[in-house]
This record gives C-alpha cells, structure tokens and sequence, in this order.
C-alpha cells in the first residue's frame, strides 16, 4: 500500500505499514516510522479490518514530560472546562457506553502551556522535542498538556482551541470525531449549550442536566485564596479598601468641575420599581455632518462615578437585602475571585468560607461585578477576567449597575447571568494596533500652509 516513511513517499508491504487514527501521535514520531496514507480518524478498527493494517498501538509509546511552563490562564480554563462537562458527559452518553473511557472523561484535567518539552520511546526509536504549533497536544495519563497561541488569551471562543480539546475528547473516548464536542464548548452560555444538545441527541435522549451537574460538583470545590483587609471584623462583614485602583468610566469632556469628597451613608432605603426594558431599536443607515471644529472649548457638567464608593453602597444594599458579603476587588489576577464582591446567602455559610481559605466555591450566592455609571444608560463591556467570571459562575454571577440622580437618590439595576440575556448583548471587536504584527507605523509632519505663514506675520 501506498504509505510515507523517513525517505518518502512509496508502497510498502502491508505488514510494515502503520496507522495513526488518532491526533495524539507526535509528528515527529510519524515522520519516524512507515505509516499508510489515509486520513486519521477514520476508524483504526475499520481500517484494519478492511486493509489488514494494524493502528499505532499507543500503549507502546512511553511519555515523559520533561519540562512544561503553565499559563497563568491555566486555571481559568481548566476551572471554565470543568464547568461545561456535564454537558459533554451528556453527549458521550450517547457516544459511548464504555466503561474504561467514561472514568478517563471525568479524571481528565486540562494543563495549558506556554512551553511543553516531551520524551517519547515507541519500540526501539526514543525522540525528544518541543511543541511548537498552537494548541498542539499531548496525552500524559489523565493530564492534557495543551500549548497556547502566545498571541490570544486562550477562550473557548476560539475554534481551533475548542477543537483541540474535542480531538482530545474524541482520543480518549474512542472516537471518529470530537466536532461536537468543540461545538459544545464554543457555546457562548449553557443556555446555548442544552439548545445545542437537544439539536444533536434529542429531546428524548437528553439526560437530566442538573443531576449531571451534581455529579460534577466536585468543580465547585476548587477555592479561590481570599486575602482579607487586616481591619476587617470577624464578627460582621464590613466594607474594606481595595489595594488596587478599580477601573472606571473616565469623562472625555474637559472644563468639570472639581467634586467634593464623597462618604458612604451609614443606612439605606430600598424601593423595588418596575423595570421597563428599552426597546432596541433597528439600525438605520444614518448620514451625519461633521461639526465644525471651534477654538472655544466646550464645558459638560455631570457627576463622575467613584468605583470605591459604589462598591461600598452595593455592599450596604446586600447588608440591607440580609445577605453577608465580603470585598474582593483588591484580589487582582487570573486566580482571583474576577469579580468585585461575593455575598453568601447566610451568616453560617459567610463564617465558614472565611474561616477555611479552602472552602468550596458553593457556599457562594452571588458573585458581583459592580459598575458605577455618570448616565442613566449606557452599555456595560465585559472583557478578559469579567468575561471568564460571567462564563463560569454563569447563574451565581450578578452585575449591579449604580446611576446617582443625586447625593440622596440612587438607582440599582441588577441583571443576573448577563450572558444568557441575549436581547441585551452587543457583539463588540476590540482591537489594539499597538499589540497586533502587521500594525504599520507612521510619523506625520505637517507644514504649515501659505496662508498661516502669511498670517503669523501679520
């Protein structure tokens, strides 16, 4: 048959001839023994059958991972992995009944690198090197060694990351082709992950989500290090300084005015209003007509929002709602919380999450994002740690939005998992040239015109 061996292409008896089905043999490895020409996933049993031509026997090949650097996104997308297996457990339920490959699927854990160094010795041929392409892979036990692309933060919104993953899937659990397992976790929310499920397996062989859930629970006990302000009480949760600088809307106006100091008020009133949504309206192909550029600078007066502030009155309303939060905006990086506050339903759960820093992520109700806002309306962006916080915490992740009509009058509105809200989603690019290779840079000169010249004279 017609294969591809260290010279080349050429026919090779039968009997000399390999077949890699599967994505987790190493190129280098293939460029080393003689392997048929067929594409891979076809089925190794299928082709053996049909061609007599035996697959790679890959408890032959003897792994050794000499040297790997994690990400530091590592454990978001381990933690984001985790959270979407009950939806991919419930489409190998209709895949696969094996038993060996299910306890495999639960064990596997995820590692993202940024470098991966590998022995590999298959018969009588050993081979180090060095992952090089992207989302290459390898399979060490129950660890996925994943390489990321060092010019995107590794998401699942990325195919040829999720695809990696479902050809890892695929890999261990016997099968043809991960793609749907890839089409699972590109979902933007599991929403859209069960609407998906039905559409592959059907209503009626849909198992039940939440008890699937339960069964995975073990993701939620994965903790996040929660480092106190030193003044705060044991006894009541209470409002502590962040370390870091909170981001906030900053005005494009010029001329305000100075604002005074602000403090927080010591008690709250709570009125629940009727919310009317605002209709999105269709867009229209709209011509406007540059203003014409003035020497005269132009003055807008309006209350800047202060993000400490607004974290504090947003604790005071949880305080107020008989809930027991705690401040968590100065916990900055990828191991962090990702959010603002977290608020516990009661007093039991509050004093036992502070008093084991490894308590389960369960014990927490609400996980929130505050943003505190000069207008009344306006669009909330959520990019990079507060997009993996609202993919992840998913029911449990709130965004509290404060508006001050005045000193005494606030207004609260709270959207819970924003992201299955998709009337109130905005797919939105953002782009930094200053980041991007094929940026082109330019310097520009101007001299001045005639009739300037002519006019600085005068």
């Amino acid at each position: 048959m017609w294969g591809k061996g260290p010279d080349g292409f050429k026919y090779f008896p039968v009997s000399e001839l390999r077949h890699a089905d599967t994505d987790d043999v190493p190129e280098q490895l293939v460029n080393k023994i003689n392997f048929v020409d067929l594409p891979k996933r076809v089925g190794a049993q299928k082709v053996q059958n049909v061609f007599g031509v035996e697959p790679i026997d890959r408890r032959k090949i003897t792994i050794e991972i000499k040297d790997h650097d994690k990400s530091p996104r590592n454990g978001n997308v381990q933690y984001l992995f985790e959270m979407c297996k009950p939806y991919l457990f419930a489409l190998r339920q209709v895949k696969t009944k094996q038993y060996q490959e299910i306890r495999a699927f639960k064990k596997l854990n995820l590692v993202l690198c940024r470098t991966i160094q590998v022995s590999l010795t298959y018969e009588n041929l050993k081979i180090e090197l060095s992952l090089e392409e992207p989302y290459q892979w390898i399979l060490k036990d129950e660890q996925a060694y994943i390489l990321e692309d060092p010019q995107e933060e590794a998401s699942f919104r990325s195919d040829i990351f999720v695809d990696s993953i479902g050809s890892i899937l695929a890999t261990i659990l016997r099968l043809e082709n991960g793609g749907d397992f890839a089409r699972i976790l590109r979902c933007e929310s599991n929403g859209d992950r069960i609407k998906l499920l039905r559409r592959i397996v059907g209503e009626t062989a849909l198992p039940d989500i939440e008890e699937l859930k339960k069964e995975f629970a073990q993701a939620d006990r994965q903790p996040i290090v929660i480092y106190p302000h030193k003044k705060e009480s044991s006894q009541k949760p209470k409002p502590t300084e962040p370390i870091t600088e909170k981001k906030e809307e900053k005005p494009t106006n010029v001329g305000e005015p100075p604002t005074k100091p602000e403090s927080t008020p010591k008690e709250m009133t709570i009125t629940k209003e009727v919310h009317h949504p605002v209709e999105t309206a269709r867009r229209q192909i709209v011509i406007r007509e540059k203003a014409k550029v003035t020497t005269e600078s132009v003055k807008t007066y309006r209350r800047i929002a202060d993000g400490n502030i607004c974290e504090e009155k947003a604790l005071l309303f949880e305080e107020t709602e008989k809930r027991y939060p705690i401040r968590v905006s100065h916990i900055q990086g990828y191991e962090g919380p990702k959010c603002d506050i977290i608020s516990f339903q009661t007093e039991t759960d509050w004093q036992k999450y502070k008093g084991n820093p490894n308590s389960d992520l369960s014990l927490i109700k609400r996980f929130i994002e505050v943003k505190g806002r000069s207008s009344e309306r306006g669009l909330i962006p959520l990019k990079g740690n507060e997009l993996d916080a609202a993919r992840i915490y998913a029911d449990r992740y709130y965004l509290y939005r404060l508006y001050e009509k005045s000193s005494s009058e606030n207004i609260l509105l709270i959207l819970n998992d924003p992201l299955e809200q998709k009337e109130a989603l905005d797919n939105i690019i953002e782009v930094d040239l200053a980041r991007a290779l094929g940026t082109e840079r330019y310097q520009l000169n101007f001299a001045e015109s005639s009739e300037a010249i002519a006019n600085d004279n005068n």
